[in-house]
């Protein structure tokens, strides 16, 4: 089970895993790689992508559902 402050963790982990230089380096740097993009563009969708699709479905329920238009002055 993943807690909220494993995130850290699992980003090192991957970054670890992508510089790997053993015997067996070929699978790690794969896993690394995916475990490491996969935390970069989960991270980027949570910090930037859901706010505004937040801010852009509120628009839209405001002008369709409520009615309501953009107030001039």
């Amino acid at each position: 089970m993943l807690y909220s402050d494993d995130g850290p963790s699992i980003v090192l982990r991957g970054f670890s895993f992508m510089v790997a230089t053993e015997a067996d380096a070929i699978a790690r740097q794969s896993l690394g790689t995916v475990v490491f993009g996969g935390m970069l563009v989960a991270t980027f969708l949570s910090l930037f992508v859901v706010p505004i699709l937040y801010i852009a479905i509120g628009t839209i329920r405001d002008r369709l559902i409520l009615g309501y238009t953009a107030k001039t002055d």
